[in-house]
Order: structure tokens, then sequence, then C-alpha cells
């Protein structure tokens, strides 16, 4: 059996609110939702070996600008760098309580939609087994 392991790589590490983690902790909140922007989007999308954002398929890269705020018929443009574990922190310095968990899918969630061209997205991490928890 070839059991994927947690590392810096395949890892997206946040620093979340008290009552999120507890939540999510006690398997209440299964899904954590992060928005992006232009000064967050190399955290969550994949690139190219050109720093390029890599275009989603499914969108006809004819009909897009390359503005990651894009509606195309709610289909986000472009590719999420696949994460396969969440390790979420809460807590200060030096004292912060951990939770490693698995993300068993990614979504993307468009918010308000203008003009039937623009929506400011979010990415959705559904999260499956807690692989360990540390409280300190």
């Amino acid at each position: 059996m070839n059991q994927v392991t947690s590392n810096q790589k395949n890892t997206l590490f946040l620093i979340i609110q008290k009552e999120p983690f507890e939540k999510i902790c006690k398997r209440i909140q299964t899904t954590v939702h992060q928005h992006i922007k232009e000064s967050t989007k190399g955290r969550y999308l994949q690139r190219d070996n050109y720093n390029q954002l890599i275009r989603n398929p499914a969108v006809n890269s004819s009909m897009t600008t390359g503005n990651i705020n894009e509606y195309n018929k709610g289909i986000f443009p472009y590719l999420p760098l696949e994460y396969k574990f969440m390790n979420l922190a809460v807590g200060h310095a030096k004292k912060l309580d951990n939770v490693l968990v698995e993300i068993v899918s990614i979504s993307f969630v468009p918010g308000e939609i203008r003009e039937n061209l623009f929506t400011d997205w979010s990415i959705a991490y559904h999260l499956g087994e807690i692989i360990k928890l540390w409280k300190r």
C-alpha cells in the first residue's frame, strides 16, 4: 500500500481563527474557503515554468482576458495547486495548536457576479480525515 505523507510541497499551511479551528477538529466544519486575490493567487494556483498561471482546459482561452476574476459561466479560469493536506494553526507565537487534515477535493466558488462577466472567486478545500492534532 502506497500511503502519501505530508510534506512542504503537498501541504497548505494556514493560520485561522479559534472558532473554525475547533469546528474542524470536531468535524462540524468540513470545508475551508480562501479568497483568491492577485496577492494570494500564487499560493493556491498552478504555474508553468514561465511563472504563468495554468489555464483550466474547460475554459475557452479565446474568451478570457487573463483576469482571475473572470466569471466564465461559473468555471474558474485556472487550475488549483493539488494540495493533499492542510495544516491549520491557531494561537500565538510558539504556542500554536495545529491540526493536519486530508484534502479530499478542491473546488471554486463564485461570489457576487457582476455584469455576468466578473466575480470574486474563492477556493474551497473539502476536508477528509484528521491525520494528527497537536494541542499545546
